[in-house]
């Protein structure tokens, strides 16, 4: 199978199956279309019954603006999914995957990881794992992103805002500057008063970075977050009742020693407080012969 992508319009990809999450999906995966002027396909792994295929081409129809046919892809049982997912995005050159993923996983699942955790764990390009809890992408209006000053970071920034900005015209962005530190478990005011403390200086740094951005239609935040990355931001996602969490994925795949290791990006997909954008540059990813495999 070759889609031909419009280029240089990106590829979204939308993995859906025949569930009660099917739907979410759908429409997550059409914001995300709507927001970038990207081309939308959607795919199946697996045989579909005839009820389940008129079923989810029924959601598409309502769900999609320009809907595309639905693609059952047969799937080879030795593999996983997550791979077979990973295997098209980069025979597709595909700029965002979009697939649902459960907010709770079970004791052996949170070992070795869902197919939609493995998939943002080691695909290539952005993923967007739908939580099947919370709002649905349609009602989004509380929006949180994981910030530093690099580069990538405005980029992953430019790419959010026009999210935030098609999935409601009151979306509050809260910009959260990460790091490690013991200062969760004192008082806020202390961990201000200090003209010399990393939050302060982070203020300065947060500040220049909305500087580089157009926040145009959207309600801005910046807040620091001392403690351990990943895990504070899942933290205050799930206490602020965020709809979408973004974060910038890592330049590799993540494997085995990154989990015992836990990597801020496991620690957030272990929580998952709520639907997550993990977000690789497409340069990065298209370059790094770590993909290559």
């Amino acid at each position: 199978m070759a889609w031909t992508w419009s280029r240089p319009v990106p590829g979204i990809l939308a993995c859906i199956a025949d569930s009660p999450s099917a739907g979410r999906v759908i429409e997550g995966a059409a914001l995300c279309a709507r927001a970038w002027g990207a081309s939308l396909r959607f795919v199946h792994f697996g045989a579909l019954e005839a009820d389940g295929r008129r079923r989810l081409e029924h959601l598409i129809a309502q769900g999609a603006a320009s809907p595309s046919p639905l693609v059952e892809l047969q799937t080879d049982p030795r593999e996983p999914i997550s791979s077979q997912v990973c295997a098209l995005v980069a025979s597709e050159d595909c700029d965002l995957v979009v697939i649902g993923a459960l907010k709770r996983e079970g004791a052996m699942r949170a070992v070795v990881g869902s197919t939609a955790r493995r998939v943002a764990r080691r695909c290539r390009c952005s993923v967007l794992l739908i939580s099947t809890e919370g709002r649905a992408p349609a009602q989004w209006t509380q929006f949180l992103v994981s910030v530093e000053s690099a580069d990538e970071y405005v980029q992953m920034c430019q790419r959010l805002l026009p999210i935030a900005r098609a999935a409601s015209t009151d979306a509050e962005v809260c910009f959260a500057r990460e790091y490690h530190s013991i200062a969760r478990n004192l008082p806020t005011q202390i961990c201000e008063a200090d003209p010399s403390s990393p939050a302060a200086a982070h203020r300065l740094e947060l500040g220049e970075l909305l500087t580089r951005l157009d926040l145009t239609g959207v309600r801005p935040r910046a807040i620091s977050l001392p403690g351990r990355p990943g895990q504070e931001i899942a933290r205050h996602a799930d206490d602020a009742g965020s709809d979408l969490v973004c974060v910038l994925g890592p330049s590799e795949p993540l494997g085995m020693l990154d989990r015992l290791l836990s990597h801020p990006l496991n620690l957030l997909l272990d929580q998952l407080p709520c639907s997550a954008l993990v977000y690789r540059t497409p340069a990065l990813s298209r370059e790094n012969a770590a993909w290559k495999d």
